[in-house]
């Protein structure tokens, strides 16, 4: 029956209590982070009763404004269709407000640093703890949680060339595969990323001495916390979001996202080599389908970038490093 005043969170979080009992452990923990990292902050608030497909859709549609893949908000919205599902049988709401099919998604959603904002962005990102990280990112195309895991090992250096081998990202204390389970070398877009890792390697090795024997990097991990330790996901994510507003003042109303590196990184990419089978392999895909959303905005004519990578980096990255 109808319970007035019922918020999309209490219900869902009761939906959670009593359904995960029975869901495997994989599930469980994948619908705990979607219940409490989307949908509670997002439309936890709203009345069940008063929840439309309009409001679905506009949760559904936000998500990948914000860079989120097709396929996770696909994982979201049905885990959203499941809790509405439930609701119906519990007479609470009259029909599902979730559609079955995820709303397609109009190209050139993916935020990324096109020519003007680039300059705005190493500004916001300077003397920032993470400022190599997120340049290694701009460089290679590395997800997050790969760059997060990157080692020593996996960099490859010769002469002015430089080659990184992702076979592995880092999430949850772990080393596992890639989202694609595969393996790939990817070359940097400018070898001004050897200089990059150079510093990086200096600035490991004085904060090692300055900790002693507090100091322990057993995985070898290129990017660490302050104590050899893996970078926490959420901490670089909040720190991006402070790198974000920063950007704001610059006047970029870019909706940007970690994400936003690897899109630029494949925009201007596939802006050089116009070949989206370059830009694929270097990402990682597998479908060449997803690469054409990574590259769609260059359709719109919102980028005109016909240069050498090697220079043009340089002219709006390294200029003042």
């Amino acid at each position: 029956s109808p319970r007035p005043g019922l918020t999309i969170e209490s219900y869902v979080m009761e939906y959670y209590e009593i359904n995960s009992v029975r869901w495997a452990d994989g599930t469980n923990e994948s619908y705990k982070g979607i219940m409490n990292n989307y949908v509670i902050p997002g439309i936890g608030d709203t009345c069940i009763n008063d929840f439309t497909g309009s409001d679905a859709d506009r949760f559904l549609y936000g998500l990948l404004r914000d860079g989120l893949s097709a396929d996770y908000v696909r994982k979201i919205k049905s885990f959203l269709y499941g809790v509405m599902e439930s609701a119906c049988r519990d007479r609470l709401i009259v029909r599902n407000p979730v559609k079955t099919r995820l709303p397609r998604m109009r190209t050139g959603f993916r935020a990324f640093l096109d020519d003007e904002h680039l300059k705005p962005f190493y500004d916001a990102i300077r003397y920032n703890r993470y400022d190599r990280l997120y340049l290694f990112m701009l460089y290679t195309g590395a997800r997050p949680a790969e760059a997060i895991g990157i080692t020593w090992d996996d960099i490859f250096i010769d002469g002015e060339c430089i080659t990184v081998r992702i076979d592995h990202q880092y999430r949850n204390g772990r080393f596992c595969p890639t989202k694609t389970y595969s393996s790939r070398d990817v070359w940097a877009v400018d070898s001004s990323l050897i200089d990059i890792l150079d510093e990086q390697r200096k600035s490991q090795e004085r904060i090692s001495r300055r900790r002693g024997l507090m100091w322990n990097n057993p995985l070898n991990l290129v990017f660490t916390d302050d104590f050899g330790g893996a970078i926490n996901y959420k901490s670089l994510s909040a720190d991006f979001d402070m790198v974000r507003e920063r950007l704001s003042s610059y006047g970029s109303s870019h909706a940007l996202t970690l994400y936003s590196l690897r899109h630029t990184y494949a925009t201007h990419l596939y802006a050089v080599t116009s070949d989206l089978e370059i830009v694929r392999e270097n990402l990682g895909h597998t479908s060449i389908a997803t690469t054409e959303h990574y590259v769609g905005v260059l359709s719109r004519d919102k980028m005109n970038v016909r240069r050498d990578l090697d220079g043009y980096w340089n002219n709006y990255i390294f200029q003042e490093r």
